[in-house]
């Protein structure tokens, strides 16, 4: 080991070769402080550094063990550190018998820093993990200074790392789990000798632990249930008694004892009343994680008749199996006796030859309230001992009282004593209770006795040692009283000192310990030498001491570095405050035999002096060796500024001693506070699922956006959209938030409606006044009790389908049927089926003839409809699809629907007419041509429906020229030599017109002269011939005014949606020079009244 003088630069404080093989090497810088030795020696016995990876969250902190000198906690602290529990068990400092490797169980471990050799029980459990191939170890320690006392350290180990890890500590009551949860160990307790762990591989799972608790004639009666762990026997006599009409109250405590990593218990919740009893409990359902108890309130009322009953808290599905827990209760209308309830007032009591013992007994007299009070006293069930006294106390029903009674006894002994009934004859049975007696003789005091932690220790002059030691009663007889103790200190003459005790005045019961410590501070320069240090205790005028053997040592004047600590705040608000004070401490490390020393401080050197000023509180200071003082510096800022402020500040020795320099530099940075837009996140995940009565709880953080300089709080509203009755939500209203330091919360949502639900609610956080907010979604989805519902039928296609009359008319109607029932609910199986309603030629079939269907899903389905070939149409019907329940037991209509779908068979668009031709003809008496029009058309009924008449149209104009009902039409009055075109069209029986634009339904005629033979020989009979020139002339007006007449009445524009083409037909000569026709479907004009022009 090489201890290096201080005035070296170095930087580090020690160095050590790890491990040795041939040699080992340990280099020392800093020599002032004990625990480098211990740290480098630690490399030498090839111990790694202790680092800290708490909560394995993968942050490892090398150096970072707070229990360890492999760190460098002990730097920062005067705790007083050793070797943590992996490190002693790889150098072999603990014997492997203290060393527990275990994988599970409950076990019993002593403190790590009590002698390995005086331990009767291990001194550390450790558990192997196989996924992680390490070591975690558990293990405690006590006393005062020690880091964690009386806590469990966790540390892990593994090869591969070489460094142990400190992982965290653990209270009494708390679960570590690894972080690849393969194990678990629960703390139990711990006292100063020994602490209490259980060991858990993976899950374990363990009985259900319940109890009972009656609350009836104003007192509470533990352990009400049958049996040590429930019994279901309804036909035990009843144990209490109520009046008819009487309420009560029971309470259940349940607790799962499973390990911690197993999965939380579900299971229902019902209480049962039997004997005309009522009940109700206060839940339906229960969800217990491991380690959890939670208490059942079940209110009871007793029948109007005397008869007794039980009340029966079943559990179901717990481990799919129930378990039930059985309270007697009987009913009473008349005076019945019940056997008291005893306690005793302590298990044991001591005696002793001039004193008798003395016993109190709890009497509880539990009869009807009709009964009359009883007296009650107690009686000796063995002779050898003498009752002293016994009192006769007369205890109503419902009622408690304390009995005293007295025993004088000749040594210990287990005595028995009977609780009877004074009444003759009683109408109680006598209750027995053993209680232990111990016969002790008068106390005889023995001296107090003060042990030292060691019988010497080494002080230097001018400094301090701390002195461990312990008063000890030796009184062996609990009968004497308990000591009043102080405690003071005597020293040579010549050794000036001062003692200080952590306490000075104490109680110490008999064979009572009590450790005390004392802080020993030599005060002036001394010679070296021995002093002796007397510690006196007494108590009553009794006097006891124990001496304490003092060294002291003197060296000669060692100068050292001076320690300077500068400290300016980091961030600087210059919107609120121009100036700011930086904090100093200047202490003198010299050994106290050196000189008195005067230190100044020179002015600070500024980066920005421009802006800002700044000046000590005092620039000189007079400091005596391992003495202090705390400047303070003063900096004002006297221009605008934004940016990084460096400030170096120095001091050093007014005599130039090397080692009283020193220099120190801080960083501030100044501004003014920028706020961001906060960010609010889930820590958990963002849904949850619960069952109805239920509780689930996110927890959520609002990290604010703040530049370094904010430095005050932002408080923000918190609340939840939608608000719904469905569910009591418990949150805060406003959540206070700190620049970099994220604010967590929790919402608790409770489910309070009978449904299945599935509700996303928005968390939102708003400030108003920035107007900042930040929100996030969480999720709860509530299985409720199972309850039936009618399912429901969704159409994915029109529920009105329209089909065309002809071969294999059919038509597919598309559903989604969904099942509603809530998710607690079985899977059903319904039963598809459709109907037409017997119309003939009509078949319907669902995709399906069963649909099995889980709660909440749904399913695709399919009707399919088919028409015969040879129905007649049109006609239109109904299709009815119904879903029913298959079970027997859910034969209900709620669990049942129906849907109803129309299905219409049209006719097709009626054909255009065929074979259309036109016959010219002169009508009798008539002075004009006329034309008849003849035609083909709907040769079938699947053609057109039943046609109903046929139009005739002008097939330039598209003007209605008539109607007739049968398949011809004639046109009269046409003028010779104008073109006539016709178009017919068919209209069936339900109003459908046959297509207008096919060539074979158009004709044109050219009007010929008439034929006026006839006519003309009629006239020549009636007037003679002189008037034939006449009327040819009177004729020939008569033709010119029609035609001007016709013409007036307008020949209007064909319409431009009309494709209708009219073919004209001219007159020919053929080869023998005669006229020829040609026709082709042709439309005339006719003057259209009121009902033609609706209709065109």
């Amino acid at each position: 080991m090489y201890v290096i003088p201080e005035v070296s630069d170095c930087s580090w404080a020690g160095l050590g070769t790890v491990g040795c093989s041939y040699f080992c090497e340990t280099w020392i810088a800093q020599c002032q402080y004990p625990q480098i030795y211990t740290h480098e020696l630690g490399h030498n016995l090839g111990l790694m550094h202790a680092s800290a990876n708490i909560d394995e969250r993968g942050n490892v902190k090398t150096y970072g063990d707070p229990t360890s000198v492999m760190g460098n906690k002990w730097f920062y602290t005067d705790a007083v550190y050793g070797f943590n529990a992996a490190e002693l068990d790889l150098t072999g400092w603990t014997p492997p018998a203290n060393v527990l490797a275990v994988s599970s169980g409950e076990f019993e471990v002593a403190p790590l820093n009590q002698m390995a050799e005086n331990s009767e029980l291990p001194q550390m459990v450790k558990v192997y993990n196989s996924f992680s191939a390490s070591w975690y170890y558990f293990a405690f320690s006590t006393g005062e200074n020690v880091p964690f006392s009386g806590k469990c350290c966790v540390h892990k180990y593994s090869d591969s790392d070489g460094n142990t890890q400190f992982i965290t500590a653990l209270e009494n009551g708390q679960t570590f789990i690894d972080a690849f949860q393969r194990f678990s160990v629960t703390k139990l307790g711990a006292t100063a000798s020994s602490m209490k762990l259980v060991v858990a591989s993976g899950c374990e799972q363990r009985m259900l632990h319940v109890n009972a608790t009656v609350s009836l004639y104003g007192q509470h009666f533990a352990d009400a249930l049958l049996g040590a762990s429930g019994s279901n026997d309804s036909s035990a006599a009843p144990r209490w008694l109520l009046q008819p009409g009487e309420n009560a109250e029971v309470t259940f405590y349940v607790r799962n004892d499973d390990s911690p990593l197993c999965p939380a218990l579900q299971f229902g919740v019902e209480l049962q009343a039997t004997g005309g009893w009522n009940g109700s409990c206060s839940t339906a359902s229960l969800t217990l994680a491991p380690g959890v108890e939670c208490r059942v309130l079940a209110s009871i009322v007793a029948p109007l008749s005397d008869t007794q009953g039980t009340v029966k808290l079943t559990l179901s599905a717990a481990r799919n199996s129930s378990t039930a827990f059985v309270v007697p209760l009987g009913v009473a209308a008349s005076c019945v006796p019940q056997a008291p309830i005893v306690a005793l007032e302590s298990p044991s009591t001591f005696a002793n030859a001039t004193a008798p013992a003395q016993i109190g007994i709890w009497i509880t007299n539990v009869d009807a309230l009709q009964c009359e009070p009883t007296e009650w006293t107690v009686r000796m069930n063995d002779s050898r001992y003498t009752l002293v006294h016994s009192s006769v106390m007369s205890i109503s029903p419902r009622s408690t009282a304390l009995l005293q009674v007295e025993i004088a006894l000749g040594g210990d002994a287990d005595v028995e004593l009977a609780v009877v009934d004074t009444a003759a004859p009683p109408k109680h049975d006598a209750v027995i209770v053993a209680v232990h007696v111990t016969k002790l003789a008068p106390c005889a005091r023995n001296p107090l006795t003060i042990e030292l932690g060691s019988a010497s220790v080494n002080v230097e002059s001018r400094s301090s040692a701390l002195v461990p030691l312990t008063v000890v009663s030796s009184d062996t007889n609990p009968l004497c009283p308990t000591r009043h103790v102080s405690l003071a200190s005597q020293a040579d003459a010549t050794f000036q000192r001062t003692m200080q005790f952590t306490t000075a005045m104490f109680d110490v019961p008999p064979g009572g310990r009590v450790a005390v410590a004392a802080q020993l501070s030599a005060q002036s320069v001394l010679l070296p030498g021995l002093y002796n240090v007397s510690f006196i205790t007494g108590d009553d005028g009794n006097t006891h001491s124990a001496l304490l053997s003092v060294n002291v040592w003197l060296d000669p004047c060692e100068y050292r570095n001076v320690y300077f600590r500068f400290l300016c705040p980091t961030t600087q608000d210059n919107t609120t405050a121009a100036e700011f004070t930086c904090t100093t401490l200047v202490l003198n490390n010299d050994k106290w035999n050196c000189p008195t020393f005067n230190f100044s401080l020179p002015p600070v050197v500024l980066s920005a002096p421009q802006y800002f000023t700044a000046r000590w509180s005092t620039s000189t200071l007079t400091l005596f060796p391992r003495l202090y003082e705390r400047p303070s510096l003063e900096v004002i800022q006297t221009a605008p500024f934004a940016g990084q402020l460096t400030i170096t500040a120095s001091v050093y020795s007014t005599a130039f001693v090397m080692e009283h320099n020193a220099t120190k530099e801080a960083r501030v940075q100044v501004g003014s506070c920028v706020r961001g837009q906060p960010t609010l996140s889930l820590y958990s995940p963002a849904s949850s699922t619960i069952h109805y009565g239920g509780t689930t709880t996110f927890r959520l953080a609002l990290e604010p956006d703040d530049n370094v300089i904010c430095s005050s709080s932002v408080t923000y509203t918190i609340t939840l959209l939608p608000t719904t009755a469905s569910f009591v939500v418990s949150a805060p209203a406003t959540l206070s938030v700190t620049p970099y330091a994220p604010a967590t919360f929790d919402v608790t949502f409770t489910s309070q409606a009978d449904v299945d639900e599935n509700v996303t609610f928005t968390v939102v956080a708003t400030n108003e006044e920035l107007l900042f907010r930040a929100e996030t979604e969480v999720r709860v989805l509530v299985h409720g009790p199972c309850k039936l519902r009618p399912p429901t039928i969704t159409p994915l296609t029109p529920l009105f389908l329209t089909a065309v009359a002809g071969p294999a008319s059919h038509g597919t109607y598309f559903l989604n049927v969904t099942n509603n029932d809530l998710l607690a609910c079985p899977q059903t199986t319904f039963a598809v089926t459709t109907t037409s309603f017997n119309v003939l030629g009509v078949t319907t079939s669902p995709s399906v003839s069963t649909l099995p269907l889980a709660a909440g899903a749904s399913a695709l389905l399919s009707v399919s409809v088919s028409v015969a070939e040879n129905t007649q149409p049109p006609m239109s019907f109904a299709v009815v699809l119904q879903l029913s329940d298959l079970a027997a037991v859910q034969q209900q209509v709620a669990h049942a629907t129906t849907a109803q779908m129309t299905y219409t068979l049209d006719c097709h668009q009626p054909k255009p007419p065929t074979n259309v031709t036109a016959t010219q003809f002169t009508p009798r008496f008539s002075l004009h041509t006329a034309v008849r029009l003849r035609w083909y058309a709907c040769a079938t009924p699947v053609d057109c429906c039943a046609p109903a008449a046929y139009d005739v149209y002008d097939a330039e104009t598209g003007h209605l020229i008539g109607e007739t009902t049968s398949r011809e039409f004639t046109h009269e009055g046409l003028r010779e030599g104008h073109t006539y075109s016709y178009a017919v069209r068919v209209r069936d029986s339900i109003g459908a017109l046959s297509p207008d634009d096919t060539c074979s339904h158009v004709l044109a005629v050219t009007a010929e002269a008439p034929d006026l033979t006839a006519f003309g020989l009629l006239v020549g009979l009636c007037v003679g011939l002189s008037l034939v020139v006449a009327v040819f002339a009177s004729i020939a007006v008569l033709i010119v005014v029609c035609v001007v007449v016709r013409r007036r009445q307008g020949r209007r524009q064909v319409q431009p949606h009309d494709e209708t083409r009219a073919v004209r037909a001219t007159r020919k000569h053929n080869s023998n020079n005669a006229p020829a026709v040609t026709q082709s479907v042709t439309e005339a004009y006719v003057p259209l009244d009121e009902r033609q022009r609706g209709e065109s």
